[in-house]
């Protein structure tokens, strides 16, 4: 009795297991390969485009962030409103 337990807890065993999990795994043929390296040259073109594209947002932040580049005192020209303001607007104009 023990023998027929034992024979039916492994044939259950073996209907578990997926079909083909026993099998050796293959090796990919030449148009895969070709297809894998395809793929991974396009996620390089890509990352190389990303990668560009971070470059130019930090060189533009960094411009940013150092403020005015070119700037001309307004101190002595004649103005409206308080001289401690955090924002001033100038009106450049030609009145000929």
């Amino acid at each position: 009795m023990k023998t027929t337990t034992n024979v039916v807890a492994v044939l259950c065993l073996l209907a578990c297991v997926p079909h083909g999990a026993h099998a050796q795994r293959r090796s990919p043929t030449s148009r895969e390969l070709q297809e894998l390296k395809a793929e991974i040259q396009k996620l390089r073109e890509e990352q190389e485009g990303m990668r560009k594209d971070l470059q130019e947002i930090k060189r533009l932040l960094e411009q940013v962030g150092s403020g005015p580049q070119n700037f001309m005192s307004i101190a002595d020209e004649p103005s409206l409103g308080h001289a401690g303001a955090k924002v001033v607007l100038v009106d450049f104009s030609d009145y000929q």
